[in-house]
């Protein structure tokens, strides 16, 4: 094995240590608020209050209906769901981001991703906008190919999500990242693993605000699409956005934002920051 292979293992070795960790973390911190906020998109128990009930109302009605265990449904698939994406897109991302621009290397990783880790997103939307949700029962609706089909249901509008989400999140922490760096006169290098962490989890929170509030729409969209799943009426993105807004308004769209803000930002801020400390 020559040099440049042995440094390509070690860094996809050391990405995969990243995203592990950071992975469990994250899981763990925000499988709650994912719940929460699929929950308030889509659960039919929630239909006559949806556009006016607070997150903490939301939370309230799953604790006193449902009970504690709920908000955890679906650990095991957004744990997957998170190392394995969050692994396939930085390999992708950091091979691709020298031979073209950020923002096109960003948003080609996420295109990987999605691709790969669609299924496992899907059937962990519909569990946890189904509460009490189970995995086989998402099954139960479809047969023959279409049961393998309809785990690429909503593919479309995580796409339409995820392209602007991409597009600035990781772009725009790198800019931040080495903006800051270099406002301090200092070299990457000269930087311990340590203020690597905090100055990546700092940038990674910023970038990650911006992104999540230009997405929001269509994560709504995509989520109330996945949880239909078995349903025969044929659900369209821009279907979808034109009902909720004749439905809520432009205040429609804040739906959820805060349990998504909450679940994302710390999510991309500590997958930044493992990110950095581990190369």
């Amino acid at each position: 094995m020559d040099a440049k292979d042995g440094n390509g293992g070690s860094h996809a070795c050391n990405i995969l240590k990243g995203t592990t960790i950071g992975g469990l973390v994250v899981s763990s911190l925000c499988v709650p608020t994912d719940v929460v906020r699929n929950y308030w998109y889509f659960n039919p128990e929630l239909k006559g209050i949806r556009g006016s009930i607070s997150t903490a109302g939301v939370a309230r009605h799953i604790y006193a209906t449902r009970g504690v265990r709920c908000f955890f449904t679906g650990f095991h698939l957004t744990a997957l769901n998170v190392v394995g994406g969050q692994t396939i897109f930085l390999l992708s991302y950091d091979a691709m981001k020298t031979e073209m621009s950020t923002p096109l290397a960003s948003i080609l990783g996420r295109m990987a991703t999605l691709l790969s880790m669609q299924p496992l997103e899907c059937l962990r939307t519909y569990t946890q906008a189904n509460l009490p949700g189970r995995t086989m029962s998402f099954f139960q609706h479809t047969q023959g190919f279409s049961r393998f089909t309809s785990l690429y249901r909503g593919l479309i509008p995580t796409v339409i999500r995820d392209v602007p989400f991409s597009a600035v999140h990781w772009p725009l922490n790198d800019l931040l990242y080495r903006r800051f760096i270099a406002s301090c006169g200092r070299s990457e290098s000269d930087l311990t693993r340590v203020q690597k962490f905090a100055l990546s989890f700092a940038t990674g929170t910023m970038s990650s605000i911006l992104a999540t509030m230009i997405s929001q729409p269509f994560d709504i969209v995509k989520t109330t699409i996945q949880a239909a799943a078995g349903r025969k009426s044929k659900m369209t993105v821009r279907g979808e956005l034109r009902r909720f807004f004749g439905q809520y308004g432009m205040r429609g769209f804040l739906i959820g934002l805060t349990p998504r803000l909450i679940k994302v930002v710390p999510g991309c801020a500590i997958i930044s920051g493992c990110y950095r400390y581990f190369n």
